[in-house]
C-alpha cells in the first residue's frame, strides 16, 4: 500500500522537478540558510500572482459574459414575464 502511494508521488514530483519555478526555488535554498523566509517569499509570491490572475479573471469574464448578454435573447418559461 505504501508503494502505492510512493512511486506515484516520486514519479509526479520528478515529472514536476524540471519547472522553473522550483529549480529556482531549489538554487536559492542552497544559497540561503534562512528556509523559512524563503518559503514566506515563496508563498507570498503565489498567492499575489494568483490573486491578481484571479482579479483579471473575473473582470474579463463580467466583461464578456456581459458583451455576450447584450447580444443574445434569452428564452423565458412560461411562468416568468
Amino acid at each position: 500500500m505504501v508503494q502505492d502511494i510512493l512511486i506515484p508521488l516520486i514519479v509526479t514530483g520528478l515529472a514536476e522537478f524540471g519547472d522553473k519555478t522550483q529549480l529556482s526555488i531549489l538554487l536559492l535554498s542552497s544559497r540561503t540558510k534562512k528556509h523559512l523566509h524563503l518559503l514566506l517569499g515563496v508563498v507570498l509570491a503565489f498567492l499575489i500572482v494568483d490573486g491578481v490572475a484571479v482579479f483579471l479573471k473575473n473582470i474579463l469574464s463580467n466583461h464578456f459574459h456581459n458583451f455576450r448578454g447584450n447580444h443574445t435573447k434569452r428564452k423565458r418559461s412560461k411562468g416568468q414575464k
